[in-house]
């Protein structure tokens, strides 16, 4: 009983540790890309829920603990689910940040919804910019220095938009947002080549849309895996939930083998042909005779040749036989 406990306990932990092992991968990618500016901006962190499945995953492993067998509910129940809304997360973000790059390449950069937040930000700071450098003539200045520059974070409603767009020019070398009229970065003395707008599309393609379809690819290998593994192990799976598989403890499997194993060589060593059947007497010899024989049926002994050459028999002269009797054939060579 204790060896069966030691065992379902050692199922329940590989179970977990594997599950650790497929899905972390996913895990660790839902966590980095989720705290990404880029995808905090224009996605959002909604995907952060994924997490909840590392709690559901020691749920798992407890019930398993307390059933004290394999289960195959239980495993279906979080690898299924696990694998299903990890496809959905990467197929939404994948979809969102295709969109999101087409839209920011095109002429709805200063149209679209999705962006409407962050160009307006952008042509608000440049105005505020603006009238920052006709008070300073003729000295440039970056916009986090100019006067009322807090004072304006706190009051507008562009606080958001202008940090996205403080963290993309200093990170990717850009240029405002849609920055129609190609006018100079604001936050940083560092040289542009291209809008922000771009800049962010190719970081949307490049980092997330790439990240999307690999845990996409990475989602259906798990689910063929699983289904082929669990199509060889259902038969043993069945009978360890019906009751009906005992493995033995390894000290008596390890006596079995070993006894089988003496048994087989013994087997092998003792073993003596079996007895062959002798056909007839030796070459030469007659055939004795177990009563004596009737002159009438038998009639004068005579050679009749047998099956190997040269070797007599003794056998009645054809016509000699009482009728209905057997009458053997002659032998033709």
């Amino acid at each position: 009983m204790a060896g069966m406990h030691e065992k379902s306990q050692m199922y329940a932990d590989m179970f977990t540790f594997v599950c650790f092992l497929v899905f972390g991968y996913h895990f660790v990618a839902i966590w980095y890309i989720s705290f990404d500016p880029d995808v905090a901006f224009f996605i959002g962190r909604w995907q952060l829920l994924c997490i909840l499945f590392i709690p559901y995953l020691f749920v798992v492993h407890y019930l398993h603990q307390r059933i004290g067998r394999p289960s195959r509910s239980l495993m279906m129940a979080y690898v299924f689910p696990a694998a299903a809304v990890f496809f959905l997360v990467a197929w939404t973000m994948l979809f969102r940040s295709q969109r999101i790059s087409m839209l920011l390449r095109s002429a709805e950069c200063t149209r679209a919804p999705e962006l409407h937040e962050l160009h307006v930000g952008a042509l608000a700071a440049r105005e505020f910019h603006k009238s920052c450098l006709e008070k300073s003539k003729p000295e440039y200045k970056l916009i986090q220095y100019c006067a009322g520059y807090e004072e304006e974070l706190k009051t507008t409603e562009h606080k958001r938009s202008w940090e996205y767009l403080f963290y993309a020019e200093h990170n990717y070398g850009c240029s405002g947002f849609c920055n129609e009229n190609q006018e100079p970065s604001m936050w940083t003395y560092q040289g542009y080549q291209d809008t922000c707008a771009v800049a962010v599309s190719n970081t949307m393609e490049s980092k997330v849309a790439s990240l999307c379809h690999q845990m996409i690819f990475v989602d259906v290998m798990i689910v063929i895996c699983f289904m082929c593994w669990n199509e060889i192990m259902s038969a043993t799976l069945r009978a360890v939930e019906k009751g009906e598989y005992h493995p033995m403890d390894e000290a008596t499997f390890a006596r079995t083998a070993r006894t089988d194993k003496s048994y087989g060589a013994a087997a092998m060593q003792h073993q003596q042909p079996p007895p062959m059947m002798l056909a007839g007497p030796p070459m030469g010899q007659p055939r004795p005779m177990m009563g004596p024989p009737s002159a009438r049926s038998l009639g004068p002994p005579m050679a009749h040749p047998g099956f190997f050459q040269g070797a007599p028999t003794m056998m009645p002269p054809p016509g000699t036989l009482p009728p209905g009797s057997f009458q053997p054939a002659p032998y033709v060579r």
